[in-house]
């Protein structure tokens, strides 16, 4: 599969980069990240082995609590979810909502279905600021993806694009991009295998994310064929 320039293309070239440039090290829950550069930018990685942990590392939840806690009053997150069912992931948007960030979010439609009630709580927390991803729909089957008309499609994306926030030095700061496998959940989040990067100060793969992937999905923006590869796009 050949990727051209854009948000997308980079951050799967990145994780690539990765393996060639990490030291060997053990991961551990809440131990600090492993920091590393790449081009100019600083990038943090997270691991988590819940096999060492009894069953459960939460190193990946801590993380993302760390980034929205740094972001400061007038910043602004914005966030596309598949899941979110742990309690202190969704304290933490809250609490960063009441000091004052923007914080915006396109979620996975079947979410809505959840019988927990933190995917409820976070749309009404945010109100304008949250979007389903269901097409208009919630009857869907499998509740529908941002990028996709299919009945059986979703939004499976997990990502963070924060306009500052701090680093795990606590040095503020900007356009960092957050990226992963795990869910806000406890279920995928801590008990499943899942890495994460956090990519600081670069601008171009802060902006590419935001225009190319994020606005996209926010607007459920259609696409010839109903596919979201258009060789003439600067994604590819």
């Amino acid at each position: 599969m050949a990727y051209r320039r854009g948000a997308v293309g980079v951050a799967l070239a990145l994780a690539l980069a990765l393996v060639a440039v990490l030291p060997a090290r053990p991961a551990a829950a809440g131990q600090a990240p492993i920091t590393t550069t790449i081009g100019s930018s600083q990038v943090d990685i997270v691991f988590n082995d819940p096999v060492d942990h009894d069953g459960q590392d939460t190193a990946q939840l801590e993380k993302m609590i760390a980034l929205i806690n740094g972001a400061p009053k007038g910043a602004t997150i914005r966030i596309a979810l598949y899941s979110i069912t742990a309690n202190i992931v969704y304290d933490a948007l809250k609490a960063a909502v009441d000091r004052g960030v923007t914080v915006q979010a396109v979620h996975n439609g079947e979410d809505q279905k959840s019988t927990d009630d933190s995917p409820a709580a976070l749309a009404d927390l945010l109100g304008a600021n949250h979007h389903w991803c269901d097409h208009g729909s919630s009857s869907l089957a499998y509740g529908g993806g941002c990028l996709s008309n299919s009945s059986t499609g979703l939004m499976h994306a997990k990502y963070m694009l924060l306009s500052e926030t701090k680093d795990a030095s606590g040095t503020a700061r900007q356009w960092v991009t957050w990226f992963g496998s795990p869910n806000m959940t406890y279920a995928s989040g801590a008990n499943l295998f899942n890495n994460s990067f956090t990519v600081y100060g670069d601008k171009g793969l802060y902006d590419g994310f935001t225009s190319e992937l994020w606005q996209p999905m926010w607007d459920e923006k259609s696409y010839p064929d109903n596919d979201f590869y258009v060789a003439s796009a600067p994604r590819g």
